[in-house]
């Protein structure tokens, strides 16, 4: 629970906060969120693999063991199918009122134990072998060369995508696209000086 308000010192009184602006740039603070989250696990020793749009997952988990570790994506279908032929947006909305109410708290052992069981031993040695490659160090950390090379791939990219549905962006626009790019192979600081 917060209030819509906060104190502006230079008129001395209270005002609503403005959000539109927050709103407006969600594309942005989501893009930089998993970009950064993209470097630290990459940090960590696993790969990062392009998946269709935007997004990105760790190399060398197959598609079926992801669709058995994450429910949401196919709740969500479950239901729109139930609703019947509705637009992005309305199906965009059923991810809010779908979602499952927490059950019991369950300790991180009993979370793993219950992971586990969704899967068969075949997934099992496939996830074993992503977490011991991470583990042996054999991913090197990119050299700065690199990281400058990803920044300009990544903002030559957005650009092209850009250029394809708008004559002019805004400046948060075009590094959304470029962070969504990069896959954390590269920092907001160095797509800025890539641009």
């Amino acid at each position: 629970f917060a209030i819509n308000a906060t104190w502006d010192p230079e008129e001395s009184r209270w005002k609503a906060v403005d959000l539109g602006a927050i709103q407006r740039d969600a594309t942005y603070w989501e893009a930089l969120y998993s970009s950064k989250l993209a470097a630290r696990v990459r940090a960590l020793g696993f790969g990062i693999s392009a998946t269709k749009g935007c997004g990105w997952t760790i190399s060398g988990i197959s598609p079926d063991v992801l669709a058995k570790l994450s429910r949401r994506t196919a709740q969500v279908a479950e239901r729109a199918e139930i609703e019947g032929n509705i637009t992005a947006a309305q199906k965009a909305a059923l991810g809010a009122i779908t979602r499952s109410k927490k059950g019991p708290h369950l300790s991180a052992e009993e979370l793993r134990g219950k992971w586990r069981a969704l899967l068969s031993v075949e997934e099992l040695k496939e996830l074993e072998g992503v977490c011991k490659q991470a583990a042996s160090g054999q991913l090197r950390p990119l050299s700065a060369t690199d990281r400058v090379a990803y920044a300009q791939q990544a903002v030559e990219d957005a650009t092209l995508k850009l250029e394809t549905h708008a004559s002019a962006w805004r400046e948060r626009q075009f590094l959304a696209h470029a962070l969504h790019l990069s896959y954390g192979n590269c920092s907001l600081d160095e797509i800025r000086q890539a641009a």
